[in-house]
């Protein structure tokens, strides 16, 4: 494979760019900024499989990822969970639940599939935001710093090169899916749902 292919070319494209951006920053909030495209990008990059490759049109998938980002920082705030335990612990259980929701909401094809996430978005976006008690609301929630191994990271710059990261890592194992027996599958679903079952 060539540098000109997504799995080699692109990904390298991405790391030079989340490399050299940070020439650019003039301050923190420049920082700040970036974290929060870098962040969004790596949720788009989940969207992506499962609207452009499976071709299944989903609403709810911020729903999603507001429960695994609420879920990770209430059991660090209120619980004094380790932060890696908390993450493994939010992730683990919004699969869990997209698990259990998908069941009876994937056997709805088209606009009613997507009326069905986009209800659950919504429903999750008022719990989240009148919970105020538990999420604190529209204004959020003070969590502590993140501790690993004894030391904490804190600071825009740190947590830029952290998501930069983790988006190079996301976009690299999203690009494997798409070439594995899973992506085919994907893009059967996408072509034809009868002809993928059959």
């Amino acid at each position: 494979m060539g540098l000109t292919t997504p799995r080699t070319g692109g990904l390298l494209a991405l790391a030079l760019v989340i490399a050299l951006l940070p020439l650019a920053f003039q301050n923190n909030y420049h920082y700040d900024v970036a974290i929060h495209i870098i962040i969004n990008a790596a949720v788009v990059v989940g969207l992506n499989l499962l609207i452009g490759y499976a071709g299944q049109i989903s609403l709810g998938h911020a729903a999603f990822f507001g429960l695994g980002a609420y879920t990770s920082a209430i059991l660090t705030a209120n619980h004094g969970w380790p932060p890696l335990a908390a993450l493994g612990a939010g992730a683990a259980g919004v699969g869990l639940l997209a698990f259990l929701i998908g069941q009876p909401i994937l056997r709805l094809k088209g606009h009613y599939l997507a009326m069905a996430t986009l209800g659950f978005g919504i429903i999750i976006s008022i719990v989240l935001n009148t919970e105020s008690a538990l999420t604190g609301g529209p204004d959020g929630m003070v969590v502590p710093a993140f501790t690993l191994l004894g030391g904490s990271l804190y600071g825009e710059k740190s947590w830029y090169w952290v998501f930069g990261g983790l988006l190079v890592l996301v976009t690299w194992l999203a690009l494997n899916i798409i070439d594995s027996p899973v992506g085919r599958a994907l893009r059967g679903v996408h072509g034809s749902e009868v002809a993928a079952q059959v």
